[in-house]
């Protein structure tokens, strides 16, 4: 996720002052933020100036991280959030999942702290946090943030209840409503004022949900569910209006596979028109051509 100005100069004196730095909690050390320089060349000129990451970190440590690395000084700054927000407890927190830009903020989905962290996009100064449960990924559109939530408590169970998404007011960050979807959601993607939603039902497992549910974005409801494959994950659009969701299947005889979403024979309602038989983990896409990697289970 690239933030909207440059952190050169301000990592520039981290540097220094990361020496000997030491903690503002009782009793307990801040590990200050370690810096590499990075095999490249200085460029005053590269776009995007940089790019963050967020490290899951292993579950029930409280060890989420965000690092940042400045392609205009070829710089990698790593652990960035507990140096720059040194009175909060725990840290980040346990378990990142998504990170995203919008506006000046930078939110940092943290699934088992059932939380978003709001930062400064670019000091990564603590704002406030969110508490939604069991959160997954957020996504943005018209002022408002969309959360996937698993609902439920973070633990295998067959009567798991339905996840929903929840709209934030980014302003605020005060929860404005929620809408029910299906079982254990993922992530999410708007086309023409509807969101789809990919399902996974992963909680229930062997009996995984297999449906898209499309949330009418107007009156903020449900009114549809498309079946689409079991175990859904990823959801991206394309610059034609298409959508591409990934399946992970049951990690055992049903392989991860990619399908293709889109409108056709003249009807508003979105349809599974191919499936392409290759595992996807994670994808992106940039004009007419679809990145993506996979691990097969």
């Amino acid at each position: 996720v690239a933030p909207s100005r440059g952190l050169g100069d301000v990592y520039k004196r981290q540097i220094v002052l990361a020496i000997g730095a030491t903690g503002c909690r009782e009793d307990e050390l801040v590990v200050p933020t370690e810096y590499d320089l990075l095999p490249m060349d200085i460029d005053p000129s590269a776009s995007p100036r940089g790019m963050y990451l967020l490290n899951e970190g292993n579950m029930g440590s409280n060890k989420s991280s965000i690092d940042y690395v400045d392609f205009r000084n070829a710089l990698y700054s790593r652990n960035l959030y507990a140096e720059r927000n040194p009175t909060v407890v725990k840290e980040l927190g346990d378990v990142g999942n998504d990170i995203q830009i919008y506006g000046s903020r930078l939110y940092a989905v943290i699934n088992c702290s059932h939380k978003v962290e709001v930062m400064d996009a670019v000091t990564l100064a603590r704002i406030g946090q969110v508490d939604i449960p069991n959160c997954r990924y957020i996504r943005f559109y018209r002022g408002d943030a969309y959360v996937s939530s698993y609902v439920g408590p973070v633990m295998i169970d067959p009567d798991a209840p339905k996840g929903a998404v929840y709209r934030v007011d980014t302003a605020t960050l005060a929860v404005k409503d929620k809408v029910i979807v299906g079982y254990q959601p993922e992530e999410m993607e708007i086309v023409d004022d509807y969101m789809y939603v990919a399902n996974s039902g992963g909680y229930r497992t062997p009996d995984y949900d297999n449906t898209v549910s499309v949330i009418q974005m107007v009156d903020f409801k449900q009114v549809q569910q498309i079946p689409v494959g079991i175990n859904l994950h990823r959801v991206k659009k394309d610059n034609q209006g298409k959508l591409w969701v990934s399946s992970r299947g049951n990690y055992d005889n049903i392989p991860s596979r990619l399908m293709v979403l889109a409108k056709r024979g003249g009807s508003n309602k979105m349809q599974v028109i191919d499936t392409i038989a290759v595992p996807c983990s994670n994808m992106a896409i940039r004009g007419d051509s679809l990145y993506f990697y996979a691990t097969e289970w």
